[in-house]
């Protein structure tokens, strides 16, 4: 595990492609925290490595952004004025 320019990355082993030097960025600040999270990233390749099923497309350990359905910040604010609209004078909306 090293930092590049203040975000965590993790140097993969040369032999596993040819000799060449990889690395895999985690998309994460370099802070104690997102250490500890890059640690376990790396003894989860290293299991992987050693049980034979290491993915050499890297995929299955690339950061993968949240997949949620969270509303948008005007459908919050749609809702909230909705809501505060029962109890507020209509000026004051």
């Amino acid at each position: 595990m090293s930092s590049h320019r203040g975000m965590l990355r993790l140097q993969l082993p040369r032999h596993l492609f040819g000799g060449q030097q990889k690395y895999l960025y985690l998309g994460l600040a370099d802070t104690p925290t997102n250490q500890r999270a890059a640690q376990d990233k790396a003894q989860a390749i290293a299991s992987d490595i050693a049980f034979n099923r290491f993915d050499f497309t890297l995929e299955r350990y690339r950061p993968h952004p949240p997949n949620d359905n969270s509303p948008s910040l005007s459908e919050i604010w749609q809702k909230y004025t909705f809501y505060k609209s029962k109890f507020l004078a209509h000026s004051t909306l």
